[in-house]
């Protein structure tokens, strides 16, 4: 059975600011690791002043470069720096369920197990 679809509600100016705050702490005490390097991590500066400075980028690269699972990383641990991390929201589209949920599972397991509950999933209900 699916999850039931909450309706998004945005959190107040407070809330932002409590859940940034829980997100920096516990990012400074987790200091989560990366066990390989891939070549993006190369070009996360560029990548993250990119995404800042502009409404939309396109990210092309080689298949396994950590596109889908660095990126998302680079732009969260930006925002969590600058005490922004709940007004950080990153989406990854995967053209199949089985790509979404393995993307998402990595994804968590590289944010450690004191942050992976922030990473999730949705698939979408074929009608």
């Amino acid at each position: 059975t699916a999850a039931p679809v909450v309706p998004y509600r945005p959190m107040s100016e407070h809330q932002a600011q409590c859940l940034s705050r829980h997100l920096q702490e516990a990012w400074e005490r987790a200091n989560p690791g990366l066990s390989v390097e891939l070549p993006v991590d190369a070009h996360r500066q560029r990548v993250v002043s990119a995404v800042r400075s502009s409404r939309a980028v396109v990210i092309a690269g080689e298949t396994g470069c950590g596109k889908t699972t660095r990126i998302p990383r680079f732009l969260l641990e930006e925002q969590v720096r600058d005490g922004e991390g709940a007004d950080c929201n990153v989406l990854v589209t995967q053209p199949r369920r089985i790509s979404a949920v393995s993307v998402a599972h990595r994804v968590a397991h590289e944010m450690g197990p004191r942050l992976k509950h922030h990473v999730g999933y949705q698939v979408m209900v074929n009608s």
